[in-house]
């Protein structure tokens, strides 16, 4: 997921705001969330993050959530969303 972030205005600031995105999903969600590219972007930042399950209805479900609670959190928005079921 990437996600534009207009008051990151240092990479302090940046790393601040994805501390309480990591926080908040973390607790609510128990999943972890981890910054996977435009590390260097003050703006920008590329999360990504992995949901196990053996019923594709409940990933689906848990990526919504956790996509809506990611919008509800940052001071800016999503800009792309990508996410992939893999079956065994």
């Amino acid at each position: 997921m990437s996600v534009f972030l207009p008051e990151g205005h240092s990479l302090k600031e940046k790393r601040r705001i994805l501390n309480i995105i990591r926080d908040r999903v973390k607790n609510k969600m128990n999943i972890v969330v981890s910054e996977v590219g435009d590390q260097d972007l003050w703006q920008k930042a590329e999360l990504g993050f992995a949901v196990v399950s053996n019923d594709s209805s409940f990933v689906d479900s848990v990526v919504g959530k956790t996509t809506g609670l990611i919008e509800d959190i940052i001071p800016g928005h999503i800009i792309d969303r990508k996410y992939e079921i893999i079956t065994f």
